[in-house]
């Protein structure tokens, strides 16, 4: 009985293994992988940080986040942070999974050098909106083409800080 019970059971063992193997179960938890590509867009932001007189910015601190990035874990997580140069100028390529769809960037520029290049200014957050229509030069398949936007953002001097 003995020797059956453990021939029956090494048996099943193996079968079900096989099957198993066969129907992939053993890789479920991990997150599946688009094998044939997935649908993305580029799209470039070339910007100007000056104060109110349209006297550019330098070092003034851009983060940019994700589009899709709706709750403050994923901004923080899914964004890029920039200086603007010596000209005040930023130049930002971000390629972004999606369809093609209507995408915007919400821009948020801060002071981070304290006195130095023109005094203390408020933070701020510009949308950057690109449609559809804006997008270019797509392969009809998993590329949906690129979309280029200027965008000048004026700061404001802190009203708290005393001249």
């Amino acid at each position: 009985m003995d020797k059956t019970y453990r021939f029956y059971l090494s048996v099943s063992n193996r079968i079900l293994a096989g099957l198993l193997a066969l129907l992939g179960f053993s890789n479920t938890s991990c997150s599946p992988v688009d094998e044939y590509g997935s649908p993305y867009a580029t799209y470039e932001i070339k910007g100007k940080v000056v104060n109110e007189k349209g006297t550019a910015i330098p070092d003034m601190q851009v983060i940019i986040p994700a589009p899709d990035a709706d709750n403050e874990e994923d901004q923080f997580m899914y964004r890029d942070t920039l200086l603007t140069n010596s000209t005040g100028e930023f130049n930002k390529q971000l390629e972004v999974g999606s369809f093609g769809e209507d995408v915007t960037f919400k821009i948020a520029t801060k002071d981070i050098d304290g006195e130095a290049n023109g005094g203390l200014f408020e933070d701020t957050v510009t949308e950057v909106a690109f449609k559809k229509e804006d997008l270019k030069g797509g392969d009809g398949n998993w590329y949906a083409g690129n979309a280029k936007k200027d965008v000048t953002i004026t700061m404001k001097r802190d009203p708290l800080v005393c001249d």
